[in-house]
């Protein structure tokens, strides 16, 4: 006797409801963060960015990896 397996489009769905709640937790660990311009700015005046670039409508900065500096 052989045995019929069903295909359901939840198994689907649940999968890819999966991946991107993956995908979120993940890029939000990683991605760039966002911090008020106050908090920006002593991190400046401390000397913890290396780059600013200005555009048009938002400031950004790389900022110094305490870790890797000491």
């Amino acid at each position: 006797m052989e045995k019929h397996h069903k295909f359901s489009i939840w198994y689907v769905l649940l999968g890819i409801w999966f991946v991107l709640i993956l995908n979120n937790l993940i890029s939000s660990q990683i991605g760039p963060k966002q911090v008020p311009y106050s908090k920006f700015l002593d991190q400046v005046r401390a000397d913890k960015v290396k780059e600013i670039a200005i555009g048009k409508d938002r400031i950004t900065g790389k900022m110094i990896d305490d870790k890797a500096a000491k």
